[in-house]
């Protein structure tokens, strides 16, 4: 009966490791913010390469709350509306 506790406990032992081994695995939250935060600056970089300089400010939200219906002609303002909401679905959804 000691064997198959001692064994039992031994089994457990090596699968709490296991769970262990791979919870520290895991990266931190700092490190995830700090990817976060690299992905963000990265696409937002990508948009400020494809936009005039007069057209992206430094939050995406502000540019398309601020944005004047009717400012740029109909094609562009679809394409520039378009643009900025996947670029704030890339950086919200991390893709």
């Amino acid at each position: 009966m000691s064997s198959a506790v001692s064994d039992s406990a031994a089994g457990s032992s090596g699968f709490f490791r296991l769970v262990h081994r791979r919870k520290s695995g895991q990266s931190s939250p700092a490190t995830r913010a700090e990817a976060r935060d690299a992905l963000a600056a990265r696409i937002l970089s990508d948009l400020a390469d494809d936009l005039p300089d007069d057209d992206l400010l430094d939050d995406l939200d502000d540019c398309i709350d601020l944005y004047r219906q009717g400012s740029k002609p109909r094609c562009e303002e679809a394409e520039y509306l378009r643009a900025l909401q996947e670029a704030r679905d890339h950086i919200e959804y991390g893709y």
